[in-house]
């Protein structure tokens, strides 16, 4: 009789989900002072998105990660980075996030990457004492003036201030100013619906009715500041 011999070589894909799996994370102040996440993250925890609170102070943050030995690509915010390297993320407005991802691509096995995306959010307490904040229409369309108020119901409330704004068109443009340019200014115009107000910076905004009523909202402090502002419509 005769005998054969043959090798077989068995080749098993990867485990994506372990490939792609985050092995460290360090984040800390640009002082060095290490940020501690909420929830706590671990290596092997289920967590993808971490919350961190940032000093009023501090101006960017410093990010080093790293992802399994298989993984072929460390990504921060969609760059490549080097694992070995901190990387530094500016801090521009009192709240932001950073994408950190662990990618794994291969001709065989994955020649369209796969991915495990860590969310980490950052949100800094500003001091917003001394902050103006002021809301107009362009020239051409409106204007809008500060006004203040005071709940009728509460008799020890505070006076609380506001804005009046009349429109000659449907769709004017808005300018917030203020004097934190790290604030996150917002204009809610309905549930749901917001628009972020850079400092200066012209916004063309639907009035939807002949009137309506918005909410000039300041984030960053260590609680929102609202501006109710009501808005009238000319007539057609």
């Amino acid at each position: 009789t005769r005998a054969h011999e043959y090798s077989v070589r068995i080749l098993q894909a990867p485990d994506f989900q372990r490939v792609v799996a985050l092995q460290s994370l360090n984040v800390a102040a640009p002082d060095g002072s290490a940020l501690q996440s909420s929830p706590r993250w671990a290596r092997g925890s289920d967590d993808r998105e971490l919350a961190y609170a940032l000093p009023g102070d501090a101006r960017a943050v410093k990010i080093k990660a790293a992802c399994s030995e298989y993984a072929t690509a460390l990504r921060i915010n969609g760059e490549r980075v080097d694992a070995h390297d901190a990387h530094e993320v500016p801090a521009t407005r009192s709240g932001f996030k950073v994408a950190v991802q662990c990618e794994y691509q291969d001709a065989r096995w994955a020649p369209t990457a796969r991915f495990e995306t860590y969310t980490l959010a950052f949100r800094t307490h500003l001091d917003f004492t001394h902050m103006d904040v002021s809301l107009r229409l362009s020239q051409e369309h409106g204007y809008c003036a500060m006004r203040a108020y005071k709940d009728d119901q509460d008799v020890e409330a505070e006076m609380q201030r506001g804005f009046v704004c009349r429109s000659a068109v449907s769709t004017p443009g808005w300018i917030a100013m203020y004097s934190h340019n790290r604030a996150d200014v917002r204009l809610r115009t309905g549930p749901g619906q917001t628009r972020r107000m850079k400092s200066g910076v012209l916004m063309p905004i639907r009035i939807p009715e002949h009137k309506a009523n918005f909410t000039l909202e300041v984030h960053g402090g260590e609680r929102p500041i609202e501006y109710p502002v009501e808005v009238l419509r000319a007539a057609p």
